[in-house]
């Protein structure tokens, strides 16, 4: 890990967010969590972050409507999907649409720390 970082997690699996919030806050980074698109795109009106941690399979706005979103702003935090539904397809997308990295879950962490290392390097 070269520096903290300032994290936004968007996931609806509140156990998967509880977990993966402590394991990044051990690490030293800021984590702010919250459990939908919506709920993302209002903390990114609030507030910057460096890196967006996003589930591309949620409720009302998936993580590819919020990344599309979000390519749009004026802050442009690297955003890393994560998905347990990996297709082609989706992986292609997530690209077009300016996604960093694609994680597949379940994801190792060494995995999660390498990508969010790209992210900042």
């Amino acid at each position: 890990m070269s520096r903290a970082l300032s994290i936004l997690l968007v996931d609806d699996d509140r156990k998967l967010v509880k977990v993966l919030t402590s394991i990044l806050e051990i690490q030293g980074h800021r984590v702010t969590a919250v459990y939908s698109g919506n709920a993302a795109l209002e903390a990114l009106n609030k507030s910057s972050y460096d890196v967006v941690l996003a589930d591309l399979r949620m409720p009302r706005m998936d993580g590819l409507r919020m990344l599309r979103t979000v390519g749009f702003s004026k802050q442009r935090p690297k955003v890393i999907i994560m998905t347990a539904y990996a297709t082609p397809e989706t992986q292609s997308k997530a690209k077009d649409f300016g996604a960093f990295e694609y994680l597949e879950k379940p994801f190792k962490l060494a995995q999660l720390r390498q990508a969010l290392d790209r992210a900042t390097a």
